[in-house]
């Protein structure tokens, strides 16, 4: 009777486990979905990732990937000069080299296994990250971090601000005698300058005139992608960093470069380089595009258009609003009342377009266009850009406005301490994985046991009892 009441608790403690696993498991998916599909997708896979092989993906990386960088440094105080000093050992598996100082871009694009950071300041200790890029595509390796400290004294000379130019596509353009070509209509500029948070503009004369205007992170890291594809041939690009807090502070620099057309694309596959994106030296003749540098006099065009841009604020909860405004400051005459096409952009931390809206607009001197983009929940937690294009006949004139992305939270514990969103689907999920898994463990149970009646209902009876002497008058080894 005993066993008869226990199998029965049982069942019922096994029906209420199935509806509550089943009940939280329907209502995590459906939570999920509503927050973000890509949310519920990335979630499971990486939960999949725990219990799956990766014994393939391992074996491709085998052949060939970047050896993590063994870095060492030291701060040198040298002819009234302060810099760190970073080296590591040459490998032959890492096609580039980027450098994070303090948790921020530092330099990308190095082709050598040393740098020299100048832009440093007397008795202050620095981070530095190294991540060597392998010529397989993603194929990475990441230094462990090392920290040095600038002497506490030095006697530095001030000089005036410098701009550098590093990577072009990812490949150094200095060191080069003859002109970097490289067959992308979208090349990607990276450089550094010695001034924390500098407003960096950009000038190129393609057939349409582009005027871009992007900010360098606290450590005078900056990239730059063209928002328009440029066409074949020579061009020049003119570069200018203006301090924020001192507009009478700037450097400015230019250099120059080769877009190929498709007939040079085709002739220079038949050519080896060092790496699949090297940038090579080579002269204008070598494409039948006529070169398209501006002379001085070209180059001192103003642009008949300019405005200025500022954000509603620099932190955005996932699913809130970005606010933005752009105000009109500077109009030709001739432009006034034109039409326009304004094109929202916004782009990841690896520069990748997540978002992109196309307006139209009347151009009107001092007017000022207010903008409301949604910012999708499944945007990740951290630093976006978000570049405002105003197309203009001929004109590509753009500027660019740092923001972070803020995880949402659902519950505050205090001392700063909260639960967002994403932890708690997270969670949620994993919960309702474990409980279904420990269902599935009482299913065997119950079906081994219920295997194990049977059994005992088929072998162990009165009569068989009987017949061996353990049931009856007359019992086999039992004294009275």
């Amino acid at each position: 009777m005993k066993r008869k009441r226990s199998k029965k608790t049982l069942r019922k403690i096994a029906r209420a486990h199935l509806i509550f696993s089943v009940g939280l498991f329907i209502l995590y998916v459906a939570l999920a979905a509503i927050y973000s599909p890509k949310f519920l997708i990335s979630d499971i896979r990486e939960k999949s990732r725990v219990l799956a092989d990766e014994t393939i993906a391992i074996t491709a990386r085998v052949l060939g990937p970047p050896a993590e960088p063994i870095v060492s440094g030291s701060a040198v105080c040298s002819n009234g000069s302060l810099s760190i000093n970073l080296d590591w050992p040459d490998d032959e598996n890492s096609e580039s080299f980027s450098i994070e100082r303090d948790g921020l871009s530092l330099v990308d694009g190095l082709a050598n296994s040393q740098y020299r950071d100048d832009v440093v300041a007397i008795n202050i200790s620095y981070s530095y990250v190294v991540t060597a890029w392998g010529t397989m595509g993603p194929g990475n390796a990441v230094s462990q971090p090392i920290a040095i400290t600038t002497p506490a004294e030095c006697q530095t000379v001030p000089s005036p601000p410098k701009i550098i130019v590093v990577a072009l596509i990812g490949n150094p353009v200095e060191n080069y005698g003859g002109l970097p070509k490289i067959n992308s209509s979208r090349p990607v500029i990276s450089g550094i300058v010695d001034i924390p948070n500098a407003i960096i503009s950009f000038l190129l004369y393609s057939s349409t005139v582009i005027s871009s205007q992007t900010i360098a992170n606290s450590n005078g890291y900056w990239n730059w992608i063209p928002p328009i594809d440029i066409e074949p041939g020579l061009h020049t690009v003119f570069i200018t960093a203006i301090n924020p807090f001192d507009q009478s502070k700037s450097t400015s620099t230019s250099f120059n470069f080769f877009v190929l057309g498709e007939e040079s694309k085709e002739k220079s596959k038949d050519k080896k380089s060092k790496s699949p994106n090297a940038v090579t030296p080579s002269s204008p003749e070598s494409s039948s595009s006529e070169p398209n540098v501006p002379s001085q006099e070209e180059k001192n065009i103003e642009i008949p258009i300019d405005f200025s841009l500022s954000l509603g604020n620099n932190a955005i909860f996932q699913g809130k609003n970005l606010n933005l405004k752009f105000t009109i400051d500077k109009l030709d005459s001739s432009a006034e009342g034109s039409s326009a096409i304004i094109r929202y952009t916004i782009f990841d931390e690896k520069g990748e377009s997540k978002i992109s809206i196309l307006d139209n607009a009347k151009l009107n001197l001092g007017e000022t266009i207010e903008k409301n983009i949604t910012i999708p929940g499944y945007f990740k937690k951290g630093q976006y850009r978000v570049r405002t294009e105003i197309i203009f006949n001929q004109y590509n004139v753009s500027q660019d406005q740092i923001f972070s992305v803020l995880e949402r939270s659902v519950l505050k514990l205090g001392g700063g301490t909260m639960i967002t969103y994403p932890e708690l689907l997270s969670n949620l999920g994993l919960v309702a994985s474990f409980l279904i898994f420990l269902l599935l463990f009482w299913l065997f149970l119950f079906f081994r046991e219920h295997r194990l009646y049977v059994h005992s209902l088929r072998h162990i009876t009165e009569k068989n009892l009987r017949k061996i002497g353990l049931f009856g008058p007359k019992r086999k080894g039992v004294s009275r």
